[in-house]
């Protein structure tokens, strides 16, 4: 027993020591940084990656930029359609289904299964996503939840 105590103790005399170099290490590059703003090189006034005030001059008052191009302006005002973002229209799989189609149909054949079963039958590694595809199926009234199990409405 003791002879575990006195490893034990030489272990933490020896990360102690090793301690005391890096303390002297971090000292030293401290003090070159003091020694550096105390020269009259002053500390920087803004962040790094911000820009310089001459290249602010597109900005109004409030910070916000007055170009008549900016994203808001070149966004369409129609109604392009669920799924028709960035990305395009929603494709689905291969087989012409969606998430939100399988998951009808997996409703219809096990009443009352819960998202998280429904995502083990998927093969999905996490649920999250099919969550918010049950919601929206509940919000459209195809399917209604109890409890935590959903059905066909």
């Amino acid at each position: 027993m003791t002879t575990v105590i006195n490893e034990s103790i030489e272990l933490l005399r020896s990360r102690l020591s090793e301690l005391d170099g890096e303390r002297e290490q971090v000292l030293v590059a401290l003090q070159a940084l003091e020694q550096t703003t105390g020269n009259g090189a002053s500390a920087p006034s803004r962040k790094p990656g911000r820009p310089r005030a001459a290249a602010t001059a597109a900005t109004s008052r409030t910070g916000r930029r007055t170009n008549p191009r900016s994203t808001a302006s070149r966004r369409s005002t129609t109604n392009r359609g669920a799924g028709a973002g960035r990305r395009g229209p929603t494709r689905g799989r291969r087989d012409g289904s969606t998430q939100a189609d399988r998951l009808l149909k997996l409703v219809g054949d096990n009443p009352g299964i819960t998202v998280a079963q429904a995502a083990t039958k998927f093969g999905m590694a996490s649920p999250n996503a099919l969550y918010a595809v049950a919601s929206r199926l509940a919000r459209e009234g195809k399917v209604t939840k109890q409890g935590t199990g959903y059905h066909l409405a």
